[in-house]
């Protein structure tokens, strides 16, 4: 390892972002805690000084800044401080820029206060004087390889180099001195880190110091900016015309941007002008006035005989109105004769139409009674059995002449009964077709069997059905794979619907 230039009192800088452990770094550097270090990311540093080490770092001088950023605002005071300070020491001999090596990409907090940084340290030689620390500089595996330590300075170093480069202009020497840390403010520093502070303090050692007396303060560069502004107004029939001075204050900050101030008026300057569109207003006004009379005049005849027209036209619709209503009168007393004669007519025709309404009830009366009678006098089945196919049982009257009053009922799905549906069925079945009808009476009934084998089933009325108005029957299966039943009514009304139709009765 190489010895340290000693016999001289070596000063190094230490800055960065907050919360990268300059501090903890400055400490480990002096070997004693000098500077207070704070647990999170907040800033304990809140201006810049520095202490000489012990033991056998009480060669070096360790100059510790606030992190950058810390409050908005608060930058340019601390650079202020720093410059007074360092200005002060007189004495320094190299500059360690902090980073987080957990930290993905090149910080712009870094890149903005690089800039300042070289305006406020403008020597060319100052790039010699600069070397890096990547702290918390482990992996979840531990120690860095030195693979992991090319790739971060790879990744860093260009851009690093790129920023110094455009903010003073000169290149960096190929061979920055560069430390990786591991560490704690109560555990100590890993080490590896031990190895690579040792050779960074070697390094700072035998570096000259820098003319602090060329650092400038860092105050921005104010020039005056001076513009003319021109104001245009109409006074009357005359142009003014307004030149007015105004200077405003231009601030080249130290980090290369450029900040302005507001406008203020230094002198003012009118001048008169002749304007040449009043008169060309002044004719055009002129010919408007004469376009509107025209205008007017022309309008006024209009409206004149539109006037004319309008009384004409009333005059004519009055004439046509009184035809109109002597026609109306005529007609009212033609309407009347007619009237009359229709309400003579309908008269004789109404006494007509009741005397025909007597006829067709009785007829009608007569017929009912008819059908109800010989629907009494028909016998009916009272029972039988169905055999192999399609058995139909029936009884009652049908005439076909009668279908005006003779009406058909069909079982719907709630009355209807299936037996044995199932086929696996092995034993009797049996279900009851009963009914009661309102205001009508049976006159036929109608009761279809279809089986399924030779076995088939048996039926049988458990009542008269014919001539009054309920039905019952009860129907059986034996047992056989099936046996399905379906029973029809016909009907006839208590009394005559008064919807049949006068012809429909006299057929």
């Amino acid at each position: 390892m190489n010895q340290r230039n000693l016999g001289k009192l070596v000063n190094i800088l230490v800055f960065g972002e907050t919360g990268n452990g300059k501090s903890t770094l400055a400490n480990h550097l002096l070997g004693y805690d000098a500077f207070k270090v704070s647990d999170d990311v907040k800033a304990e540093t809140k201006v810049t000084f520095g202490r000489q080490g012990k033991g056998d770092s009480s060669d070096l001088f360790v100059i510790d800044t606030p992190g950058l950023q810390d409050t908005e605002g608060a930058d340019k005071e601390h650079m202020i401080q720093l410059v007074q300070y360092v200005k002060n020491h007189k004495e320094l001999n190299a500059i360690i820029v902090v980073f987080n090596y957990q930290q993905m990409r090149f910080p712009y907090n870094i890149q903005t206060m690089l800039k300042l940084f070289c305006n406020i340290f403008p020597m060319k030689a100052v790039g010699k004087h600069i070397g890096l620390v990547f702290t918390n500089s482990f992996t979840k595996r531990g120690v860095l390889t030195g693979d992991q330590k090319l790739a971060k300075t790879s990744k860093v170093l260009p851009e690093f180099r790129r920023v110094i480069k455009e903010a003073s202009g000169s290149d960096l020497p190929n061979n920055i001195p560069t430390a990786f840390v591991d560490m704690d403010p109560e555990e100590g520093i890993d080490e590896n880190g031990k190895i690579d502070l040792e050779r960074l303090k070697t390094w700072a050692s035998f570096l000259p110091n820098l003319n602090v007396e060329e650092i400038k303060e860092p105050e921005p560069d104010v020039k005056i900016e001076t513009q003319d502004f021109t104001e245009m107004r109409i006074e009357g029939e005359n142009i003014i015309k307004t030149i007015i001075k105004k200077e405003r204050e231009v601030f080249c900050q130290l980090d290369g941007s450029i900040s302005y101030g507001e406008w203020k008026e230094k002198e003012r300057k009118e001048q008169i002008l002749i304007n040449p569109e009043i008169e060309k207003i002044r004719k055009l006004n002129l010919d408007k006035e004469e376009a509107f009379k025209t205008i007017q005049e022309k309008q006024k005849k209009k409206i004149e005989e539109l006037q004319k027209a309008n009384d004409e036209m009333r005059q004519k619709q009055h004439q046509e109105f009184i035809d109109l209503v002597n026609a109306n009168r005529k007609t009212e007393e033609q309407m009347k004769m007619f009237m009359a004669a229709l309400t003579s007519n309908r008269q004789s025709q109404q006494k007509d139409n009741r005397n025909n309404d007597k006829d067709r009830r009785e007829y009608l009366d007569k017929k009912l009674k008819r059908i109800k009678d010989n629907a009494g006098d028909c016998k009916e089945e009272k029972e039988g059995e169905c055999s192999v196919g399609k058995n139909d049982f029936k009884a009652g009257i049908i005439e076909e002449d009668d279908d005006h009053l003779v009406k058909e009922e069909t079982l719907d799905k709630a009355d209807s009964v299936f037996i044995a549906e199932d086929w696996k069925f092995a034993r009797n079945q049996t279900a009851t077709f009963e009914k009661t009808l309102t205001d009508k009476t049976i006159v036929g009934w109608k009761l279809i069997s279809n089986h399924d084998d030779g076995k088939g089933g048996f039926w049988k009325r458990n009542s008269r059905v014919l001539g009054t108005s309920s039905y019952s029957f009860t129907v059986s299966s034996f047992k056989t794979r099936g046996c399905n039943w379906k029973l029809r009514i016909w009907s006839v009304p208590n009394s005559v619907p008064f919807n049949i139709d006068k012809d429909d009765v006299f057929l």
